[in-house]
């Protein structure tokens, strides 16, 4: 399984793939939105990055911040 180690930026699909290999890009997605969603420390984190829900695109900040409170996929 490939690390994110260093981090770049990352589009939300393909990091939630990496988490949820085994399921459709799209499952994938909405399951790591709700793991997003129930963190809420993640979430305002995120938000203090300037995530507000619509990016298609991480930032390798806000990558590095799901890691760290979810771990590494």
């Amino acid at each position: 399984m490939p690390t994110l180690r260093p981090y770049t930026s990352m589009s939300r699909t393909r990091l939630a793939q990496l988490y949820c290999p085994d399921v459709t890009p799209r499952h994938a997605w909405r399951t790591l939105k709700a793991w997003m969603e129930r963190c809420r420390p993640l979430l305002a984190r995120l938000r203090s990055l300037g995530y507000d829900g619509r990016q298609r695109i991480l930032s390798p900040a806000m990558v590095a911040a799901i890691a760290e409170y979810l771990g590494e996929p």
